[in-house]
């Protein structure tokens, strides 16, 4: 086989070989099936037996539309019952087996099959060929390319760039984003590649022949990108939904790109390495050219493996084309580049990390013939791009063909919505309220009894008040003071939550604004605080923080004990050394921990989330270096979002025939709780869980094994239960 298929100008590579010790092989032969475009199949006895794992991947990937199976029978099988060959034509076309076959015999049809693959991959190119114009997509990827700063090209870490230069030094020109042959390969349109996906013992005298697969692809594989400084909003925005997705759509509003997207769009741009290869995997979407875009989203996911995003749609892609189950997952990206907007990247990043967990754990259960496909829903910053972002969810949902389950994780509590003090308004209330689906909160809220549909996995923002309170009272606080960010509406409402829940008990915690971006306002803030006070509670962001506890240390208030909220957790790893000793000796509350479960529950096994999490975002061979939230710990918005995942599947499990999501949501009571990651999870009338664990987080001085220098740890539960 191998030596017909060079003289058709076929080349062959042996991936076993090429894999090194400990490599991940499952992810490979996903990764190589799913972007091939001819999947060959050397059949025999062991088919069904030993490489059912490779058996799914291409029965997940049909109907063929852009790419090609070809199953070749090596020895007698069974063919009754088993879908992939029944359907699929056989070759050789006598449908012998070669096994069967005398040496001189089966030598002229092997010659014959390699002809056969040959004028099958010549079809396949004309196919392409025949699809949207080359020029088109170099047309589209230019204009993204024109919208970057001219700069010099940085150079992707083990990946080579390209750049066709002016006079002036800038790009004057971009290729499409498509893999560059190189001048000593044969001089045609594409040099087709053969990839040997299990190993090929192939001979003429075989006795047991298994299952090889090879793969054809058009191009040699892409490891060849442009970067540069990060695209703008309108580079990454696109009104046109991706060719075949049911009124999937994204607009661009002020400034922000939102909406719903499974590719075609891109929303976090946060790192200018992968935006790259996410924009042009964008385009190659657009123009219908899947396989492509899957590989530059694998690309992105290589340069940073922490990028969630890119994952979701390479997930997305392999599942979009074939029935199957969706969820939305509310995010919070904006083109702003101030500190609030990069607190809710950073949160939606978390967010989505949880969620392709969660993907990727149900993808894998062999027991879910229907697959998982996650539509990333973005809100943008203000009011008027969260409005926007309601309207086409709704409009989305309503169409026909879009079958989502839930919305999982929309950034109510965030800095750029308006649920405040004084409430929601009555328009987003309005269309939240009249969602065909049910929508599953992960971070603070304060919407009791504002949405018929609603339910969150984090105790309320009045929940929260009613911990701080128990935290002053366990330390035996008289004279607390509030500090508060009142330029952030999520510090804003748990600061009115605060004071309406101390007023009820009859207590008096006083209150101070501050502007969250400016250090005289929190230093003026402390003009309020006397010898008599003996705590201060803190509402705002981790920088924030720093310049406070320095103030206090400078104006002689270190005997004040200091108490963060959640708001401040996931910003404490991005700083710098410095300010995160000036926050030794910080508390703060969180809803989740990546500690808790081992340490509640020691003798029970811990899930498999801990494992994938670890498997996906901190690969072997790029975890080196100290362990970081975001890389190789979770992030507390992680751990939330994957609860609500696990939530929603379970009132899924749980629904009777007939029942809506809904209804099995709510079946999620306190006789029949759910034990999360976060902890246990029973739904009040309002939608909010009942006796929520609460934990008591702080800095540290000195160094774990986990972290070096200041770190947090796990102070104390002070309010609910865990399990």
């Amino acid at each position: 086989m191998i030596k017909h298929l060079s003289a058709n100008q076929i080349s062959v590579s042996d991936l076993p070989k090429e894999l090194p010790a400990g490599h991940d092989r499952q992810a490979e032969l996903q990764r190589r099936i799913g972007e091939a475009n001819l999947v060959i199949v050397l059949v025999g006895p062991d088919f069904l037996q030993d490489h059912r794992f490779e058996l799914q991947l291409i029965e997940e990937r049909l109907p063929a539309n852009d790419w090609r199976f070809i199953p070749i029978l090596a020895r007698e099988v069974p063919r009754q019952g088993i879908p992939l060959l029944e359907r699929c034509q056989l070759l050789p076309r006598s449908e012998k087996a070669l096994a069967s076959l005398e040496a001189s015999q089966r030598d002229k049809v092997l010659k014959e099959i390699s002809n056969e693959i040959k004028k099958t991959s010549d079809e396949i190119e004309m196919l392409i060929k025949r699809g949207p114009a080359r020029q088109s997509l170099q047309d589209g990827v230019s204009e993204v390319a024109r919208e970057e700063k001219s700069a010099p090209v940085p150079v992707l870490p083990h990946e080579q760039t390209v750049a066709a230069e002016g006079r002036s030094g800038a790009i004057a020109g971009i290729q499409p984003a498509l893999p560059v042959e190189r001048k000593k390969r044969w001089r045609q349109f594409a040099t087709w590649k053969v990839v040997t996906l299990l190993a090929l013992f192939f001979c003429v005298l075989c006795v047991s022949i298994g299952i090889g697969y090879l793969a054809l692809r058009t191009s040699s594989p892409a490891t060849e990108i442009r970067t540069g400084h990060t695209a703008t909003t309108i580079a990454a925005c696109s009104q046109a939904g991706m060719p075949g997705a049911v009124g999937l759509t994204t607009e661009l509003v002020a400034g922000d790109c939102v909406g719903i997207s499974v590719g075609q769009s891109i929303f976090d741009q946060g790192n200018g390495l992968t935006i790259s290869a996410k924009l042009q995997a964008a385009a190659l979407l657009r123009a219908g050219r899947i396989s492509q875009a899957r590989t530059y989203f694998q690309l992105a996911r290589r340069t940073d493996p922490t990028d969630a995003e890119a994952g979701i749609y390479d997930e997305d892609l392999l599942y979009f084309s074939q029935p199957h189950l969706s969820l939305l997952v509310g995010v919070h990206f904006s083109h702003r580049g101030d500190l609030y907007a990069q607190q809710d990247a950073l949160q939606s990043r978390a967010i989505l990390q949880g969620a392709f967990v969660y993907q990727k754990e149900y993808n894998r259960d062999q027991e879910h013939r229907m697959k998982l496909v996650l539509l990333i829903d973005n809100t943008g910053y203000s009011t008027e791009t969260a409005l926007e972002a309601a309207r086409l969810t709704q409009k989305c949902l309503q169409a026909q063909g879009l079958n989502a389950l839930a919305l999982i994780g929309w950034p109510f509590g965030l800095a750029g919505d308006d649920v405040v003090q004084e409430g929601m308004s009555s328009d987003l209330q309005k269309l939240l309220s009249n969602m065909p689906v049910p929508i599953v909160a992960s971070v603070p809220t304060d919407l009791s009894g504002l949405l018929p549909n609603f339910f969150s996995v984090v105790p309320s923002l009045q929940s929260e008040a009613a911990a701080i309170v128990a935290y002053m009272q366990h330390i035996g606080a008289r004279n607390p003071d509030v500090i508060y960010d009142e330029n952030l509406p999520s510090a804003q409402a748990l600061a009115h939550d605060l004071q309406s829940f101390t007023n009820r008990q009859q207590q008096v915690y006083p209150s101070q604004a501050y502007t969250g971006d400016s250090a005289t306002g929190i230093q003026d803030s402390l003009k309020f605080i006397t010898r008599m006070n003996d705590a201060l509670i803190f509402i705002g962001a981790a920088p924030s923080a720093v310049i406070l506890q320095k103030a206090l240390a400078s104006q002689r208030y270190s005997h004040l004990v200091v108490l963060g909220t959640d708001i401040l957790y996931h910003y404490v790893d991005l700083l710098s050394s410095t300010d995160r000793a000036a926050l030794v000796g910080l508390h703060f509350l969180s809803f989740a921990y990546p500690d808790e479960y081992g340490y509640f529950l020691p003798d029970k096994p811990p899930p498999a989330f801990f494992a994938d999490y670890l498997s996906e975002f901190s690969p072997p061979g790029q975890s080196e270096g100290p362990i970081t939230y975001g890389k190789s710990r979770e992030e507390s918005e992680v751990i939330l979002a994957y609860d609500a995942f696990t939530v929603v599947f379970t009132a899924f499990q749980r629904a009777r025939p007939g029942a809506t999501l809904l209804q099995g949501l709510e079946s999620i009571a306190p006789a029949q709780p759910v034990q999360g990651i976060s902890g246990q999870i029973a739904f009040g009338p309002d939608g909010y869980p009942i006796d929520k664990a609460v934990l008591v987080l702080k800095i540290v001085p000195g160094s774990s094994p986990a972290q070096p220098g200041p770190y947090t740890e796990q102070e104390m539960l002070i309010s609910g239960r865990y399990s």
